[in-house]
């Protein structure tokens, strides 16, 4: 979670050993299980919505949703590498936030 005033500041990580999960920035993570196009299940199973709170992050950076972009990274696991995938390299779509619902 970066302030949006401050992006060009932000250094992104390129493996998952530099996400620095102490950092008052780490909004948090989830997971999404696939193998691929060779996985038939994956292909044609309903999509599913992934939910990360970041209000905590939101309130320890003092930043309202509208103040800030999100970082999204994707952790290949099906090869030995810990490399990491920009969220814009990939099919998934951009994350949204929302909430809370009285602020403007």
């Amino acid at each position: 979670v970066i302030n949006k005033d401050k992006e060009n500041e932000f250094k992104e990580p390129t493996k998952s050993s530099e996400i620095d999960v102490t950092s008052d920035n780490y909004g948090g993570g989830d997971a999404i299980f696939g193998r691929g196009m060779e996985c038939s299940n994956c292909m044609t199973r309903p999509p599913v919505n992934l939910i990360v709170n970041i209000s905590q992050t939101l309130m320890k950076l003092q930043l309202s949703r509208y103040d800030v972009i999100l970082k999204v990274y994707i952790e290949e696991t099906t090869d030995d590498t810990d490399a990491l995938l920009k969220l814009s390299d990939t099919p998934l779509p951009q994350p949204i936030i929302t909430g809370p619902f009285f602020e403007s």
